[in-house]
């Protein structure tokens, strides 16, 4: 929802581009789990992966919205 809010004047635009963002992230997310499958971990420890990843995808999250907060401060 933040995206299509700030994308006020596309928010058709916003959402496609969000729906591909999602895409991504799904196919990014099957890459690193192979690769980790690749490189030695094993079945059992693939949710650590996971919640690895979970965590960085909250992290930019949260930043993106501190950036944000800071902006609207500035204006």
């Amino acid at each position: 929802m933040r995206v299509v809010e700030t994308a006020s004047e596309a928010p058709n635009l916003a959402a496609t581009l969000n729906q591909g963002a999602f895409n991504a992230g799904n196919a990014a997310g099957a890459w690193v789990g192979g690769a980790a499958l690749t490189w030695g971990v094993s079945y059992q420890n693939l949710p650590f992966v996971g919640s690895a990843l979970a965590l960085l995808g909250l992290g930019v999250a949260v930043w993106s919205l501190l950036l944000d907060r800071r902006a609207q401060k500035q204006q």
